[in-house]
């Protein structure tokens, strides 16, 4: 039997339903239909009443959009009152109230408007209705809302959203003849930008074959990351030439072909004059064994609607995968209460996960935000929850505690898999900000955090012990990634108002799938940056190749790295810090090269065997730039569990399971790249450079190190060592405990007003 909790949601909610709406008696419309994003606005909902008139206690009704589980209210809402109107609002402050009034054309009928709510409450439905109060209106006569009246006050226009949006449904309804209010089909509009761009953004994969074509989009953003219709320029990019018109609403893609091997920047230049620069491609004359593929796994909100054809369009993945180039994407919906139809909403999210995968070309993860109490005793924090699949549960924000309850996040998951099959992980996020308690250690549970979202920088050590830097003085063993957690929608939007740049995530895999992608997760085979797509490497020899993200048994460790920028590289911090003794940070090494490609390697002779460090590598980039690989951890306990032994120092030659992961070499992410020197901006790398992205560390369940995976003594691993690990990696931990189903009860807790 399927406990309580683990049922799976269908859809029932207004705004999903499955069956057509019913016709309206009357006839609604929306003049105009048309509406310019982030303006104060005025439109006209008109309704033309139908046979049999409207009498007295009818109504019609108007509901304010919803977006994904969000009202509109995020950037204007409705009121009554014109001396309450408020000026235009910059995207995030409070948002600006606008006026709703109406009127009728019936001479012989009295109409009372009522609004649902006043208030700018994003998560709580609301709507406008218009109740005949006395007399009636009879066939052909009108009740017209104006929504954004501006007759009183300058300052009551409804602010709209950010975001260009297209084929959305206004929702509408009837109540006739003592009938209940009833839900009609109701006019279309959208959300438009005529803005000029302020960028060209040109995305090309990270790696490409020589001689075989690979796709570069160029997207012409409006300062909120539209793209615009209002890009009409000549685009000449590797010798090919595109005129865009307002058709192709500022987006094209060309094929192109490059011929030599080495790392390059593709130029777009426009007929006016400007100049625009791809990130980094790395051409090699091999396909690599591991692969970079770049995503954004958090947003919230958006829209998506089913085209004349029955196809299902997300506007969410296809700005994602059409506009901005990246290979993966999740929308991590909060459960309710926190959004309006969440059930609904979920299922859609499952749906999506599904039809949006196309294995090779971009793949739609399943996750939602786990909101724990924050600034708080206890702070558990936020955690978004990752499926290796599209049909697992949510669980709401009332399950209280990561840890030590039938009900905590933990054990929800673990409950999951053990009764489902369906593998996840939990990622704290914005920890720097919510607060956040690091005492329960689950690697298995918890093998990534995002160390960078909107909401800026959450590394530091702080006063509350949330860094995640915090994390890793605990002891957790924490692959980094980052995100946007931007509350727009669109995945991957380099554009945000909120307290920072958008960030972006690095995935290291074996292939663009599901399972590379899950996998490239748990084995903290990532990076994260501020926004950028650089080509970053880090990995360490001691007696074999030590890719990124493992914990391995050490005695001198070299740390080498490479890094292609997107600009030029300003400075590279080769971190440390001890996971005992009190979490002490260290910076072993710093480059400056001032070059756009470049390479480095430090050898730590004087590291104390006694002291287990997490070392990894933070970049700055010319444009203000970061990034950070994943750590290394260095250790001399040959007793810890997840440890890779690769120079079989514990005495044993087999694998326990203790090692998840690994590459053929410490210098090589599958293809040939890695400069010679930290001052070398030469293209033409050479295959046996130091540092390495691949698939690296464990799964936080297995076995302790004596029998880890070893290489054989000094050399890189070979390949059939490193199909060996890649299988290892792919399995399952044992899940830890089982738990029986609860009905969790719905319910807000503490801080749940912090919606990160």
């Amino acid at each position: 039997m399927v406990p309580v909790n683990l049922i799976l949601f269908t859809f029932t909610s207004l705004g999903f339903a499955a069956e057509p709406l019913p016709t309206a008696v009357g006839k609604f419309s929306m003049v105009p239909d048309r509406l310019e994003v982030h303006e104060k606005v005025t439109f006209d909902v008109v309704y033309v009443v139908g046979p049999g008139g409207l009498a007295e206690g009818d109504a019609v009704k108007v509901d304010d959009p919803i977006f994904h589980g969000m009202r509109w209210a995020k950037e204007g809402y409705l009121q009554t009152d014109p001396a309450a109107c408020t000026p235009f609002a910059a995207p995030n402050a409070p948002a600006s109230a606008g006026l709703v009034t109406a009127k009728t054309s019936a001479a012989t009928a009295e109409i009372e408007l009522v609004r649902d709510i006043e208030t700018a409450n994003l998560f709580m439905p609301g709507g406008t209705t218009v109740y005949v109060t006395s007399g009636s209106l009879a066939q052909g006569d009108t009740i017209t809302f104006t929504f954004g009246d501006t007759t009183d006050n300058p300052d009551c226009g409804l602010q709209t959203l950010t975001r260009a949006m297209r084929e959305l449904d206004l929702r509408v309804h009837e109540k006739l003849a003592g009938s209940p209010l009833t839900e009609v089909r109701g006019p279309k509009f959208e959300f438009v930008t005529t803005r000029l761009p302020r960028i060209l953004l040109v995305s090309v994969p990270s790696q490409a074959l020589v001689g075989v074509p690979f796709t570069v989009t160029v997207a012409a953003l409006d300062n909120f990351g539209n793209n615009t219709p209002m890009f009409t320029d000549t685009v000449t990019i590797a010798g090919q030439s595109y005129t865009f018109s307002p058709a192709d609403q500022g987006v094209w893609s060309f094929e192109v072909t490059l011929t030599e091997p080495g790392v390059t920047r593709l130029e777009a230049v426009t007929s006016k004059g400007g100049s625009w620069f791809s990130n980094p491609v790395e051409v090699s004359t091999s396909a690599p064994q591991l692969s970079i593929y770049w995503g954004d796994l958090h947003t919230h909100h958006g829209h998506h609607y089913t085209d004349e054809t029955g196809q299902l369009i997300d506007l969410n993945h296809e700005y994602a995968r059409d506009v901005v180039g990246l290979q993966v994407g999740c929308e991590t919906q909060k459960p309710e209460p926190d959004v309006i139809e969440g059930e609904a909403l979920w299922a859609h999210m499952q749906t999506v996960c599904d039809e949006w995968t196309e294995e090779g070309r971009y793949v739609a993860m399943l996750g939602f935000e786990w909101m724990g109490e924050v600034n708080s005793p206890g702070q558990e924090g936020h955690h978004n929850v990752y499926y290796d699949r599209c049909d697992g549960p949510q669980v709401d924000s009332a399950t209280t505690g990561l840890t030590g309850s039938d009900l905590s996040l933990w054990a929800f998951i673990a409950e999951t898999e053990a009764t489902i099959g369906a593998r996840s992980f939990s990622v704290p996020h914005a920890s720097s900000y919510t607060g956040f308690n690091w005492r329960d250690r689950d690697d298995s549970y918890r093998p990534i955090a995002e160390i960078y979202s909107v909401w800026g920088d959450s590394s530091i050590q702080n006063a509350k012990g949330s860094g995640v830097y915090d994390g890793l003085a605990a002891g957790n063993r924490m692959g980094f990634i980052a995100a946007s957690d931007n509350h727009e929608g669109f995945l991957g939007n380099p554009f945000n108002f909120k307290n920072a740049k958008s960030g972006l995530n690095a995935f290291v895999a074996t292939d663009l799938s599901r399972e590379g992608i899950y996998d490239s997760l748990t084995s903290r085979s990532t990076y994260a940056t501020t926004g950028i797509r650089p080509i970053l490497r880090f990995g360490a020899e001691d007696g074999g190749a030590v890719p990124m993200g493992a914990e391995y048994v050490g005695d001198t460790p070299t740390f080498s790295w490479s890094y292609s920028a997107e600009l030029s590289i300003t400075t590279v911090e080769l971190l440390a810090i001890s996971v005992e003794g009190g979490g002490t940070m260290t910076k072993l090494a710093t480059w400056s090269p001032g070059t756009a490609d470049a390479s480095g390697s430090f050898t730590w002779s004087d590291w104390d065997k006694d002291t287990t460090m997490a070392v990894w590598l933070h970049v700055y980039e010319s444009n203000r730039e970061e990034a950070w690989s994943s750590p290394i951890w260095v250790t001399a306990d040959c007793g810890g569990a997840n440890v890779y032994d690769v120079a079989g120092r514990c005495g044993s030659g087999t694998d326990s399971g203790g090692a998840d992961s690994g590459s053929d070499s410490a210098s090589d992410s599958g293809s040939d790249s890695s400069s010679d020197s930290a001052s070398d901006s030469d293209s033409e790398h050479d295959s046996e450079g130091a540092a390495d992205s691949g698939a690296g560390g464990g799964d936080g369940k297995s076995e302790s190190c004596g029998g880890c995976a070893t290489s054989g003594g000094g050399g890189a691993l070979g390949l059939t060592t490193l199909g060996v690990l890649l299988l290892t990696r792919r399995r399952r931990r044992a899940v830890v405990g089982y738990v029986a189903g609860h009905l969790v009860e719905r319910g807000s807790p503490a801080g749940a007003n912090d919606r990160i």
